[in-house]
């Protein structure tokens, strides 16, 4: 199960596999609600859908699918294949378990897009993704995340308008993890 694998950080990977290149969200059955068992394969198992927060983290596991699904799709940074950003690591650091790294995307030399999505806008896509696996907090530089202007940043449970101008460090705690994005 996520559960299994990953702990208390089930979020957090999901966010990484979302966002990291050439990444894609998979939310397998019964993941949006926190199941914890396993599925039996060949026989009709049950999934209880009333579980709406995590047993582990104390999130609610509709905001968090909702918004990461909402910024999937709406950050052209984030699309697949040929469509999609660029990707740079921005931090790598082994010993404290702290990575971080952007997908950016120049929407002007975009000749095309696929079937079903739009752009409105003719400016850059970008999302800088930074995350903590390590068991303390963890600062990170806005310089070093290359962060600069306007973004909108998900904290895995809100979204909240955030400009770079007007912030120092970042802290981000255990296990966790922001993503900024525009």
């Amino acid at each position: 199960t996520v559960y299994e694998r990953m702990g208390k950080a089930h979020f957090q990977w999901f966010a990484f596999a979302a966002t990291f290149d050439r990444g894609m969200p998979l939310i397998y059955s019964g993941q949006e609600v926190g199941l914890s068992k396993r599925l039996k394969f060949f026989d009709k198992d049950q999934i209880d859908w009333s579980t709406e927060t995590d047993s582990l983290t104390g999130w609610e596991f509709d905001k968090f699918y909702s918004a990461m699904m909402e910024i999937y799709h709406e950050t052209p940074a984030l699309w697949n294949g040929n469509y999609g950003g660029d990707f740079s690591p921005l931090v790598v650091d082994d010993k404290k378990r702290t990575y971080a790294y952007a997908r950016r995307l120049d929407l002007s030399k975009v000749d095309a897009v696929g079937p079903y999505m739009a752009i409105e806008s003719k400016d850059g896509s970008e999302v800088v993704a930074a995350f903590n696996f390590g068991t303390e907090a963890a600062r990170f530089a806005k310089e070093d995340l290359e962060l600069r202007g306007a973004y909108k940043v998900f904290d895995g449970q809100t979204v909240n308008d955030w400009n770079a101008e007007d912030a120092n460090d970042l802290v981000i705690l255990e296990d966790q993890f922001l993503i900024f994005y525009r």
